[in-house]
């Protein structure tokens, strides 16, 4: 296990943890949320179910307390159920197939109701109606369920808005014993202000206006209902998604909307509802994210390729546990380790070649790397599916024994087609001719030899020499390769390409090469060809 760098983050299937909705009644999601919320709290896992299952009954009564519900042990077992899901879905123990058909209930109604009929609307003049209104306009609901288990008729249109809802929120909500619809609270939304401002509320919002209502002569404030649900159902998705996009917090993000609405006249005094405060910017980047994440984890499973390489930092900062007097502490320090990234490698898909994931490990051995590898691939899924890695063609990662490749085939009982980067087979000849031609060297950034020597010293900025150009069968390329090639690599082409013709080109002669390494031999390539091009007369 690698070293704690920075915090973990644990992405929880449906959302982060919350309380269930006081003015609605809960949709999968909520229940999930709620779940994670009596774990938060250090709730028994034993006893969560029926935890989540006494609250749910409450606020279905609260609804109309002779709603008729499913029985208490069942409505327990049908959240045990749930959480069980939930729970095997974070573990990556379920298959692809069971986490999207979850994924696509989660915003509908976690249905308790002894009710299992789809409480159909039937027009006046149908026998289980008495409907004597000349140009009737209601809705007639009516419920087909046995006598003991129907829905009573002053809460069904209420019930047949939650069923039909897709997220938490639908057209009606409960609130102080009754039932309110969303054109009765804009019909108050006026009064409610009127309160709001003799109560002297401050409107903490970056817009300046204020809300002006006048009053009928005799009316009294006593005799005004309070409603105070009327909020802000904008969705906000794109706004939110460039605001995490571009980390922009919250409350610069309220205010710059708040702003920007108030300059396209949606927001003012008879619309101050459509104000965005923090909270909601808060709401509608977590979703925004959590909807991101979850697609890209939905698509990236069954993986036939990845990519990997590693890098060793000696002084990278990490958090150790310590104790100190039977006390465990964390200890800011500082430790050798190893950063293994990998890279998505499937074919035909819009993230090929992009970034996966990374993690830190102590152990930088072909064991070590191959273990991380084996975890990642288990994470998505991708265990058993997995068919080829491309990497390095280093010992660590090639060794037929203990390489990292030999070890994955080991530890997932498969065979893995090795993809080696075909760079270093460019690089190894031009390594071992220095070798021969110009001596060895311990100094990792130094050469002992005259050529190495002279590669070393900064000539690009000189003008270049008459030198006598050396015949190649090497040309530019088409376009589209072009653009596929590394800035070494181009520097690299132009300068074989002008030693060859006798002519250098004026865009690329005086950019300057990147410093002498023994990891980069591209780069002493480039410098030998800038020393050939800038000296005259040069010694055999």
């Amino acid at each position: 296990m690698g070293p704690k760098t920075r915090k973990k983050t644990v992405k929880l299937f449906g959302g982060p943890a919350n309380d269930l909705p006081l003015c609605d009644l809960p949709t999968i999601q909520d229940v999930i949320r709620y779940l994670y919320r009596l774990e938060n709290l250090d709730v028994p896992e034993k006893n969560r179910a029926q935890r989540t299952a006494e609250k749910l009954i409450g606020l279905w009564k609260s609804a109309n307390s002779k709603l008729v519900l499913l029985k208490d042990a069942t409505i327990r077992i049908k959240v045990k159920r749930l959480a069980q899901s939930v729970k095997m879905i974070n573990q990556r123990k379920k298959h692809i197939a069971a986490r999207k058909s979850l994924q696509s209930k989660m915003h509908q109604l976690f249905d308790i109701s002894a009710c299992s009929c789809g409480l159909p609307v039937v027009a006046c003049n149908n026998s289980t109606i008495k409907c004597t209104s000349e140009n009737c306009t209601k809705k007639h609901i009516i419920c087909e369920c046995a006598a003991d288990k129907k829905i009573p008729k002053e809460v069904r249109e209420f019930m047949k808005d939650q069923r039909s809802k897709s997220g938490t929120r639908g057209m009606l909500h409960l609130g102080h014993g009754k039932i309110s619809s969303k054109t009765e609270r804009e019909k108050n939304h006026e009064v409610s202000d009127v309160r709001r401002k003799n109560q002297q509320t401050i409107l903490t919002v970056p817009v300046n206006f204020e809300l002006e209502v006048s009053l009928d002569e005799g009316s009294s404030f006593d005799s005004l209902e309070d409603d105070n649900s009327r909020r802000n159902y904008r969705n906000l998705d794109n706004y939110a998604l460039e605001c995490v996009r571009y980390e922009i917090s919250s409350e610069a993000a309220a205010a710059l909307g708040n702003a920007l609405l108030k300059d396209y006249g949606i927001l003012s005094k008879e619309s101050s509802f459509e104000v965005i405060d923090k909270c909601k910017m808060d709401r509608e980047k977590s979703k925004v994210s959590d909807f991101a994440i979850t697609e890209r984890e939905s698509y990236l499973q069954d993986m036939s390729a990845v990519g990997f390489d590693s890098k060793r930092d000696k002084n990278s900062l990490v958090f150790k546990e310590i104790n100190l007097g039977g006390k465990t502490v964390v200890k800011k320090t500082t430790a050798t380790v190893d950063h293994l990234t990998l890279t998505i490698e499937e074919p035909n898909t819009r993230d090929s070649g992009k970034y996966l994931c990374h993690r830190d490990i102590f152990d930088g051995t072909g064991a070590g790397q191959a273990q991380v590898i084996s975890e990642v691939l288990h994470e998505y899924n991708s265990a058993g599916s997995i068919r080829a890695v491309i990497c390095d063609n280093t010992v660590v990662n090639t060794g037929y024994k203990s390489g990292v490749v030999a070890v994955l085939e080991r530890n997932l009982q498969t065979t893995v087609h090795l993809i080696g980067c075909l760079l270093h087979f460019n690089e190894l000849p031009l390594r071992h001719l220095i070798s021969q031609v110009d001596g060895k060297t311990k100094d990792p950034k130094k050469y002992s030899g005259a050529i190495g020597k002279l590669a070393e010293e900064n000539m690009s900025d000189k003008e270049p020499a008459n030198f006598e150009p050396i015949f190649s069968p090497i040309e530019i390329p088409p376009p589209e390769i072009l653009t596929d090639l590394s800035i070494d690599q181009r520097l690299l082409l132009e300068y074989l390409v002008g030693v060859s013709s006798g002519n250098l080109n004026i865009q690329y002669m005086y950019r300057k090469p990147g410093p002498i390494s023994h990891a980069r031999w591209l780069t002493l390539a480039v410098r030998i060809l800038v020393v050939y091009t800038r000296t005259e007369n040069l010694s055999e």
